[in-house]
């Protein structure tokens, strides 16, 4: 091979890492990318016609994807390229302190902490560009720390699900395994398919959130395509499947949740709430006599349920038409407990 041979191939790989470097900052366009191939690699485009100069930076995709083995999907509605993560050619590796510290963070700055999306924004992004088995170490820890912090469900949770969400969760696919719901009256388990994407902590028991594909038994089977919470310690025949989860989370559904607060309540401030997003000024209609309205949402009605009911008879569920019949109903069947007689 000629020096001038090697030379060429060193540079196109130049090229293609500074457009890996550029895409590792968010979505680029096409003349992003050029320009920061421009700016550190001088000369690179330089001295054609444009139809070339395109050419040469579809080249560059090429040799991105068939050399390094990553690659960069082009997205219509963004106009913009992203990077998409790799199995194969992982970006990033850290010693094991700093995998515990990214699970230690992972685990403290949850939902309700301040900077949460911002926090878990980069920490995806790092985990994102470490090799699978790199991933599944921080899964492990992430659970074991919440184990350790919360030792208050003394249910039993299987090895083969504790390991099997490490696995599925660090890899990004999805899971099948029997579940034995609270609302199932035959007490036979029943097969979901379902796509993990976090687990959690929740009065008193592990829970995993997941997009459920299918659930199934011998009698019957069903396709909901929604969200459900999975109570880690009712999961039995956890296996991992090989099916790659989407780029993108699907859309949850979301439902309204607008609730009148008392004076002695509102008057000391609005608790955020896990299960009910406000996020805007204008969600919080305040009154003379210091009561307020929130309005928000929810993409989990039971949940959300439980906690409005925290609130006891100091909140009134005011709508959405879900939540409210949903309230109407725990209201009714507790009176049919206590009024008796």
């Amino acid at each position: 091979m000629s020096r001038g041979k090697r030379d060429s191939e060193w540079v196109s790989l130049r090229r293609c890492l500074a457009m890996v470097r550029r895409a590792q900052r968010g979505p680029a366009s096409r003349a992003d990318l050029m320009a920061a191939v421009a700016d550190q690699v001088p000369g690179a485009y330089e001295g054609a016609a444009e139809p070339a100069r395109v050419k040469r930076f579809r080249h560059d995709l090429t040799n991105l994807r068939l050399r390094l083995g990553l690659v960069l999907k082009y997205n219509p509605a963004e106009q913009a390229y992203r990077l998409i993560p790799s199995v194969e050619t992982p970006l990033l590796d850290l010693p094991a302190e700093d995998l515990t510290t990214l699970a230690w963070l992972q685990k403290t700055f949850d939902e309700l902490s301040p900077q949460h999306e911002s926090i878990q924004a980069l920490l995806d992004r790092l985990i994102a560009w470490l090799p699978p088995e790199r991933r599944e170490a921080i899964e492990r820890q992430r659970l074991d720390l919440q184990l350790d912090l919360a030792r208050r469900d003394d249910n039993h949770i299987p090895a083969e699900v504790k390991s099997g969400l490490a696995r599925a969760l660090s890899r990004r696919v999805r899971v099948e395994f029997d579940y034995l719901a609270s609302t199932n009256d035959t007490g036979q388990p029943r097969r979901h398919i379902v796509d993990p994407y976090a687990y959690f902590f929740h009065d008193g028991h592990y829970y995993l959130k997941g997009y459920c594909h299918s659930v199934s038994s011998e009698e019957w089977q069903i396709s909901p395509g929604a969200y459900n919470a999975y109570r880690l310690d009712r999961m039995t025949g956890l296996t991992v499947e090989g099916t790659k989860l989407p780029p993108t989370p699907p859309r949850a559904k979301k439902y309204k949740v607008i609730y009148r607060l008392d004076p002695r309540l509102a008057r000391g401030g609005i608790s955020r709430q896990r299960w009910i997003d406000f996020t805007n000024p204008d969600d919080i209609e305040r009154h003379a006599d210091d009561s307020v309205i929130v309005h928000g949402v929810t993409d989990d009605l039971f949940f959300a349920v439980q906690a409005l009911m925290h609130y006891r008879h100091h909140c009134r569920v005011l709508g959405g038409p879900e939540i409210l019949a949903k309230m109407r109903e725990t209201v009714q069947k507790m009176a049919e407990i206590y009024l008796v007689g």
